[in-house]
């Protein structure tokens, strides 16, 4: 039997034991990243779909992918042998609203959707006489997780950014006093790289890594695994306290009867329920981080133009070099179009998988070339490029 298959039929066993009628498995992560670290790929795991995007929903004898127009030849592909049929559309909510009977109780992992996403499948399920239950049932299928990433976590020279993070908490500090927020819990990985004028390379095409953070009125906790002591020094100077990333759920048990300022798009409800539990009370606006990285200097205006050309001067020496040869195939070009950039000294990673399709390949959504299915270049045709590069100085998507 297809590896796939087995695993939706051992879900299928579980979830008749807990007597659901439904599980979801969504792409999404606690830190709702857009490319996952393995250990958090539960619905490739489930499926065999890698794409970014895209929803299992198992039933009680049948599973259905549900994703949008880039990935449908993608999955068709992925997806076979699995007996999971695709769904040519987003929608899976209202899928479970048609198809499932009264009283039916759908579940899924409450670290893999965000609070906001919660609140409205409850609604919609309401409606049509539905119940969502929060449960982990593939952790029972994927007993032995790959590990978390560790990659080095370094400082953001000072020389592209505008604020401390002593003065970037200063500025959260007066928003959350607005708020009359006790604390301020964050997940989403570019806001703790933002505020901690750290980065580092834990998510594919992102220079971020795997943090928590909690800001109160006096203290700052960063939850982070394998950062040096030189850095934890210098943070210890910007008014963080480090703690380890798994600690992160026994240290937020500890708080009771405050005000928690986080957001309902980029917060579980795990964390949600941490603090309901202890008679906290829940605000939710988005991250002020969010609204002030988006504010860019003067200073900060000139480095992303700086970036910019020196992408453009990378891809001027690949098309140089492209002109010569002959025989390429497409992965060879990815290939090389990334050392081109790699060259520059401020060059951290691509920013994202990029598309280099030949031809027919180039009218395909997010294609992604492989070794083994991949397109020669020849004198005629049409090739497309769609590439990018994270740069300290600034992100690139061409």
């Amino acid at each position: 039997m297809n590896v796939y298959a087995t695993r939706i039929k051992a879900l299928q066993e579980l979830m008749k034991k807990a007597k659901l009628s439904a599980f979801i498995v969504p792409s999404e992560d606690i830190h709702f990243n857009e490319y996952l670290p393995e250990c958090f790929k539960d619905r490739a795991f489930m499926s065999g779909f890698t794409g970014s995007a895209g929803t299992l929903i198992v039933l009680e004898k049948k599973a259905h992918l549900f994703t949008d127009g880039r990935y449908f030849l993608q999955a068709k592909k992925e997806l076979l042998g699995s007996g999971i049929k695709l769904e040519e559309s987003p929608n899976y909510s209202d899928f479970l609203c048609k198809n499932l009977q009264k009283n039916s109780l759908i579940a899924i992992n409450p670290k893999t959707l965000s609070i906001n996403l919660a609140k409205n499948l409850k609604e919609n399920f309401k409606k049509a006489g539905l119940k969502l239950k929060f449960l982990d049932l593939i952790s029972q299928i994927l007993k032995s997780r790959p590990a978390l990433p560790s990659s080095i976590i370094f400082t953001q020279s000072n020389a592209f950014i505008s604020n401390s993070a002593k003065e970037k908490l200063e500025l959260i500090r007066q928003k959350m006093k607005e708020k009359k927020a006790n604390y301020h819990f964050i997940s989403s990985l570019d806001d703790i790289a933002w505020i901690t004028n750290l980065r580092g390379l834990d998510i594919a095409y992102n220079p971020v890594f795997l943090s928590f953070l909690l800001i109160g009125e006096n203290e700052a906790v960063l939850f982070v695994n394998d950062l040096s002591l030189k850095l934890a020094s210098k943070l210890k100077e910007q008014g963080f306290s480090v703690a380890k990333y798994d600690e992160v759920a026994n240290f937020l048990s500890q708080i009771k009867n405050a005000k928690i300022l986080l957001d309902g798009d980029k917060t579980s409800p795990y964390f949600a329920k941490i603090f309901k539990k202890n008679h906290n009370k829940i605000i939710k606006e988005i991250n002020p981080s969010a609204i002030f990285k988006a504010q860019k200097s003067l200073k900060e205006l000139k480095h992303i133009q700086n970036a910019m050309i020196a992408d453009g001067v990378a891809l001027c020496e690949f098309f140089a070099w492209f002109e010569e040869q002959e025989n390429l195939s497409e992965v060879e070009v990815d290939k090389k179009l990334s050392s081109f950039r790699a060259k520059h000294p401020l060059y951290l990673c691509d920013s994202f998988a990029s598309i280099v399709g030949f031809n027919a390949n180039a009218a395909l959504p997010h294609y992604r070339a492989s070794e083994k299915d991949c397109a020669k270049i020849q004198k005629k045709g049409l090739l497309l490029i769609d590439s990018g590069a994270q740069y300290q100085n600034g992100t690139t998507d061409i």
